[in-house]
């Protein structure tokens, strides 16, 4: 056995595509780049991977996904595919290229966000499972579905049918790949340079105020029910995180049980004060990847390095969304599984990031989800041409502003709604905005 062991963390969060110029095109590039074989390497998401808008519906376009080759031409790339053991018959649902550029830069595993619930259950159930319609191969197929797993710890999916169908209460083996499958965490057992192997175990973990803010249906979250707003003070903290600490150390234990000593946290809490709070309390972690928060800790002068419950490091990062950076961690383990800090970085997903880890946007998956992008570009930025009104004023919807206080947006938005529920029925008298739903200002200052 090798007396260490390099692991290199590619991760991202809130990845929530929105068309932001070459942002997931130079992303899924600088992933090419990094991932280039030479140590073991995870990639991982923290959640939020869609949220519903302009490119997750665009999606359900028929004419592009369904009539067209892009989803077919893109899997019969990404798995080197032609002729009669093709893809032919993929289809549009809102949601699909989200998923798919996930597939083509090949993500090992997700943590189950809140945005994955935000259009109900099913949808979230559909994006996962695969449609398998062909007899032999994937001709036929309407939907591949996420290739790799999507964890969670502390949630409860036995309410809903479909999705309780898609769930193991195991760790799931996802050396080869896990697709399609809810858990609360996988195990990867990854080359470690010496002739030999290492197990990584991956657990996720979800926001507990999950009922609160999205619609997961009669999906529970386990050990902090009733939860339906994020802790303000100290006492809070430490009852929310100690409740936490309660659902994932169990799982901790098993993988580690189960051969891991390396164990990773993928966790969607919403509040970066609330993973570093949670690290210290849990023991054989090594690594947590935070979600939801749009905090950037990645690097050392950002405080990521912590303390467990055991006494041995933790590292505690975090990301920005939209695809606009990726984070990249690596970190050595000796031989009882404990870790110490090679390297942490975040690249940002311009020109010059790609330039800086030698990528190319025009080979690889960049190339492919080059060409997912294109096709969301080209049905959003057309329906974006028909006009439907206008407005004199600069209508605010700026994080933060709408997450803040009264603004102009926000009571446009409330009352637009108001004006149609009365169409239903006039004796509906209020209507609450959700801040939440409100993601960028309209129209300039000038």
């Amino acid at each position: 056995m090798s007396s260490h062991f390099d692991l290199r963390l590619i991760y991202a969060s809130d990845l929530e595509e929105a068309l932001e110029d070459q942002q997931t095109i130079n992303f899924a590039a600088i992933v090419d780049a990094l991932d280039d074989g030479t140590m073991a390497t995870l990639k991982l998401s923290a959640g939020d991977n869609y949220i519903p808008g302009p490119f997750f519906n665009a999606g359900g376009i028929r004419s592009v996904f369904r009539d067209g080759d892009v989803l077919n031409d893109a899997y019969n790339g990404l798995f080197g595919l032609s002729g009669a053991g093709s893809y032919d018959s993929l289809r549009e649902q809102p949601g699909v290229v989200d998923i798919s550029i996930m597939n083509m830069i090949g993500f090992d595993a997700s943590v189950v966000g809140n945005h994955e619930f935000d259009a109900g259950p099913s949808a979230f159930e559909d994006l996962v499972a695969a449609d398998a319609r062909g007899a032999a191969g994937p001709a036929g197929d309407r939907y591949v579905g996420a290739l790799f797993p999507y964890l969670s710890s502390n949630l409860d999916f036995s309410g809903e049918s479909g999705l309780q169908d898609l769930y193991t209460n195991d760790i799931v083996d996802a050396t080869a790949g896990a697709p399609n499958t809810l858990a609360p965490a996988a195990f990867f057992d990854l080359d470690n340079g010496a002739g030999g192997t290492e197990r990584v175990a991956v657990v996720g973990l979800t926001t507990p105020v999950l009922p609160a803010i999205t619609s997961p249906g009669n999906v529970q979250v386990r050990g902090t029910a009733g939860l339906n707003r994020y802790p303000t003070t100290d006492a809070e903290y430490e009852a929310v995180t100690d409740a936490l600490a309660l659902e994932v150390q169990p799982v901790i234990d098993q993988a580690i049980a189960d051969g891991a000593n390396k164990v990773v946290l993928v966790s969607h809490l919403q509040q970066y004060e609330m993973e570093s709070r949670l690290a210290p309390k849990l023991g054989g972690i090594d690594v947590v990847i935070a979600g939801g928060s749009g905090t950037q800790a990645t690097t050392a002068a950002d405080g990521i390095a912590m303390t467990n419950a055991d006494g041995n490091p933790v590292f505690v990062v975090s990301q920005n969304g939209q695809y606009s950076s990726v984070g990249e961690l690596t970190l050595r383990f000796d031989s009882n599984g404990v870790p110490s800090l090679l390297d942490a970085r975040d690249i940002q997903s311009d020109a010059a990031g790609v330039a800086s880890v030698g990528g190319d946007v025009t080979t690889g998956s960049a190339a492919l989800v080059a060409d997912l992008v294109e096709a969301v570009r080209g049905i959003v930025y057309t329906n974006d041409q028909e006009i439907r009104g206008y407005t004199d004023v600069y209508l605010q919807g700026n994080r933060g502003f709408i997450r803040t206080e009264e603004t102009n947006f926000g009571n446009l938005a409330a009352d637009s709604q108001l004006w149609y529920a009365r169409q239903q029925d006039p004796t509906i008298q209020v209507s609450l905005k959700n801040g939440g739903g409100l993601r960028a200002p309209i129209g300039t200052i000038g």
